[in-house]
C-alpha cells in the first residue's frame, strides 16, 4: 500500500471514530429535541458531520447532514416546532447516515 492510500485510510478512519461519536450524540438528543440544551447539542454534533463529510467528498452523507441541519435550526429559531413526526424524520434520516 502506497503512503498516500495510507494517509487516506487514516483519514477516513478518524472521520469513521468521530462519526460514530457524533451519531451517538445525535440519537441520545433525538427524542429531547424540545430541550434547548439538547437543540443545541444535536445542532453541534450535525455541523461537524456534514463539514467533515462535505471535505471527504460524502456528498450524500453531508447532504444529510445539511438538510438535517437546517431543519433543527429552524426549531431552534421558532420557525417549525418539534413534534413525534419531525423526530420520526430526522431518526429516519440518521439511519441513511
Amino acid at each position: 500500500m502506497s503512503t498516500d492510500d495510507e494517509f487516506t485510510r487514516e483519514i477516513i478512519d478518524e472521520f469513521l471514530n468521530d462519526a460514530k461519536q457524533l451519531l451517538s450524540t445525535l440519537d441520545e438528543h433525538s427524542k429531547k429535541l424540545e430541550e434547548p440544551e439538547s437543540l443545541n447539542a444535536y445542532i453541534q454534533a450535525l455541523n461537524p458531520l456534514r463539514m467533515q463529510s462535505g471535505f471527504l467528498d460524502f456528498d450524500s452523507l453531508s447532504e444529510i447532514a445539511l438538510g438535517m441541519e437546517r431543519v433543527v435550526i429552524a426549531v431552534r429559531d421558532g420557525k417549525i416546532q418539534t413534534s413525534d413526526e419531525l423526530t420520526a424524520l430526522l431518526d429516519l434520516s440518521l439511519i441513511h447516515i
